[in-house]
């Protein structure tokens, strides 16, 4: 028996999620709660295997509460099930690396898959949420969802060629500074090499191939 926890702050929806699945055969839907801070209360007292999450529960989101989640019940699977459009609360959502996302467009046949799969250890992303993540990824300008502003000038500047020392430099930081934006960067670009990081830097526009050669000391701020 795959034992769920429903947390979605429209009560009627979450009842009615609940209701569906336990129709379905191995499914027992233990809990609903409307809000991160009923889960965080009764959490001890509640045994389950797999938790559905929507992205926004009121006024606020559940970002902090997967955090609190995955140190306090690990061997919890969390899947968001959500119809959230905002580009920066999904993108936020996929940087969670949750076992599963399901949009609430999909059918409910697709919603019983991801359970299924995170319970016996998979992870599952609908192909709606797939090709939700292809298309932002397509657009040239992704990385002002992804990156702060200070995070486009370290960008800027490394992707330039320029060491984290002369960047830290430049900016004004500590090489450690500089070197934890770096992997902050590459980690949400999903960029694994300094090749693939320069190669974004001058692909988005960040700087012209022609300024700035590695070792050279001229900022691409000044053009």
């Amino acid at each position: 028996m795959i034992r769920i926890i429903i947390v979605e702050d429209q009560r009627l929806i979450g009842d009615s999620l609940a209701a569906m699945l336990n129709t379905r055969p191995g499914f027992s839907v233990v809990k609903t709660f409307v809000d991160a801070a009923s889960v965080l209360a009764e959490l001890h007292q509640v045994e389950a295997d797999v938790a559905l999450i929507d992205i926004r529960l009121g006024t606020e989101t559940a970002f902090g509460l997967v955090k609190q989640l995955s140190t306090l019940r690990p061997t919890l699977a969390l899947i968001w099930v959500t119809d959230v459009s905002e580009e920066f609360l999904v993108t936020q959502a996929f940087r969670a690396e949750l076992k599963g996302f399901v949009h609430k467009s999909d059918s409910f046949e697709v919603l019983t898959a991801a359970v299924e799969t995170v319970a016996a250890g998979g992870r599952f992303y609908s192909e709606t949420v797939v090709q939700m993540r292809t298309r932002m990824r397509a657009r040239p300008d992704f990385y002002n969802i992804l990156l702060s502003e200070r995070e486009q000038d370290v960008l800027k500047l490394i992707g330039a060629g320029l060491s984290n020392k002369e960047t830290a430099a430049l900016l004004g930081l500590s090489s450690g500074t500089i070197q934890a934006h770096r992997r902050n960067i590459m980690s949400r670009l999903e960029l694994h090499t300094a090749a693939e990081l320069m190669s974004y830097a001058v692909t988005r526009g960040f700087v012209d191939s022609k300024v700035l050669q590695a070792g050279s000391k001229r900022s691409p701020f000044k053009g």
